[in-house]
């Protein structure tokens, strides 16, 4: 887990926030914390949500705990349904992506106004927010099936067996 929210969080802030999409950035961390609420329990997924978030907040000079807020609860949304979903679809993974992308990142526009950390006007955090769940519907598959395979790799998923494979007796 540890490796795959620091390599989120470097790769997420290096890559500029796009000029077009609001300065709406990469939510990688994001899409982390979604295959964690995808996959494991609640515990390990707000763990993961907490850890994302700090690391979001200390990279983009946001006050600690905003971040890690609005992650646990997008997580703790997407966990309670978990077991209704295709976790391994790509389609899924894209849709979840681009709502928790929109609702976090409206979200935290939201807490940061309301504690007048910012001034932008409304119809960028609009922007942003939309910016932001299309970015996060590209990025959440690759995210989550990369994230998966390592955890295959590790030994923390067991691998998938090849259908023709047979069992030994």
């Amino acid at each position: 887990m540890l490796f795959s929210l620091l390599a989120g969080a470097v790769i997420q802030s290096l890559v500029p926030g796009a000029a077009f999409l609001g300065r709406a950035r990469l939510p990688l961390l994001l899409a982390v914390v979604l295959y964690f609420a995808l996959t494991n329990n609640r515990g390990i997924m707000l763990l993961s949500a907490v850890t994302a978030g700090l690391l979001q907040d200390a990279l983009s000079n946001i006050p600690p705990g905003y971040s890690a807020f609005c992650f646990g609860v997008a997580g703790m949304v997407v966990n309670q349904y978990k077991d209704d979903l295709f976790g391994d679809s790509f389609l899924t993974t894209a849709v979840i992506g681009a709502a928790a992308g929109f609702l976090v990142s409206l979200g935290l526009s939201i807490l940061l106004w309301y504690n007048e950390l910012i001034k932008d006007p409304v119809w960028l955090w609009a922007l942003r927010a939309a910016g932001t769940a299309i970015l996060a519907a590209l990025c959440t598959p690759p995210v989550v099936s990369t994230v998966r395979n390592l955890d295959r790799m590790v030994g923390n998923v067991p691998s998938k067996r090849h259908p023709l494979e047979h069992e030994e007796i």
